[in-house]
């Protein structure tokens, strides 16, 4: 049977408001003179748009990437456009000139989980109850197994997980072959 996952987005009542207060933030960023000039146009992506949905191998993935480069440096005009029918129901909404009113509905209709999932095995001390792995990586109560990924993170961490995941695996590594050599 496949897992259940309920991410209950949005679902605490304190939450619409905060996001259109964030959206708000992040909007009146864009539209800052200094930031308007370093980008064409702004778009509202639709919910779950991934670039993996655009990234693919081979002829494919030549072909989808000639095709954007054509359309994100064609005249502003008809890069809009095209842009326009490919994001639906994503939409534009900005650029240096110009600004079209975003509703708090479409921002909370945009809103979709996109992060990394993390911290399902936390690190910490054995008498921590919510602690599935020790400092070292090793799973507690289970010889010979490690977990060495994102999910050790104790708290799902603000910013992209790449980096954060290699210096645990770099530190992992280095504690694996200091026990190795011991």
């Amino acid at each position: 049977m496949a897992p259940y996952i309920a991410f209950s987005l949005l679902q605490d009542p304190r939450d619409p408001p905060r996001m259109v207060k964030a959206a708000r933030f992040a909007e009146t960023l864009l539209l800052d003179p200094a930031v308007a000039a370093t980008y064409n146009d702004a778009f509202l992506l639709p919910p779950v748009m991934a670039l993996n949905q655009f990234n693919k191998e081979g002829f494919t993935g030549a072909l989808l990437g000639a095709t954007a480069k054509a359309v994100l440096n064609a005249p502003a005009p008809l890069s809009r456009w095209a842009l326009g029918q490919v994001l639906k129901p994503g939409r534009w909404f900005a650029n240096r000139r110009r600004h079209s009113a975003i509703a708090d509905e479409d921002i909370l209709s945009a809103a979709a989980p996109m992060g990394h999932v993390t911290s399902t095995c936390s690190i910490g001390r054995r008498d921590n109850p919510l602690a599935v792995v020790d400092p070292s990586c090793r799973v507690h109560g289970v010889e010979g197994l490690r977990v060495v990924d994102a999910s050790i993170m104790p708290r799902v961490p603000s910013a992209n997980t790449n980096l954060p995941t290699i210096m645990v695996a770099e530190r992992a590594a280095d504690l694996i072959m200091e026990n190795a050599l011991a």
